[in-house]
């Protein structure tokens, strides 16, 4: 597995590897316990158009919302800002608000409690979304296996 650096562009779009027709092939939600603690992560494997395998590994996950979400589903955007910088106007905010159906106050508390957590939003072709609201991400890749 190679480790990835990703970055957010101006735009909100994850930079850095592809995943843009790539197809979901894992999606595990669970607990992981960390010493006496315990965390929840959000794992996704994306095989890109690049013959990769893209895995991203959400830490310390305190939302998770699914729109909807189907084995094969094809990924078309991965948006994302930090809580504590992200304005109203901020795309990828204002849809997790919306699929939250937040009021201001609930608002104000969150972005109190988890401001510096990163709002993440993946759509896919054909209607499958979902969003997060997490500690971190980290993302590694590795080369799918060629065709014999």
């Amino acid at each position: 597995m190679i480790e990835v650096e990703w970055s957010l562009a101006d735009d909100y779009f994850l930079r850095g590897f592809a995943y843009h027709d790539g197809t979901i092939e894992e999606f595990r939600y669970g607990s992981v316990l960390e010493g006496c603690s315990k965390r929840r992560d959000l794992l996704l494997d994306v095989a890109n158009l690049q013959n990769e395998t893209v895995h991203l590994r959400f830490s310390g996950v305190e939302v998770l919302r699914v729109t909807e979400l189907w084995e094969g589903s094809i990924v078309n955007t991965i948006s994302a800002a930090r809580l504590s910088d992200a304005a109203a106007t901020h795309l990828p905010v204002q849809e997790f608000w919306r699929s939250l159906q937040s009021n201001e106050a609930g608002i104000r508390n969150m972005v109190s409690r988890f401001g510096g957590h990163l709002v993440v939003v993946v759509t896919g072709s054909y209607g499958c979304e979902f969003s997060l609201l997490c500690e971190g991400l980290r993302v590694s890749k590795t080369p799918l296996p060629s065709p014999t």
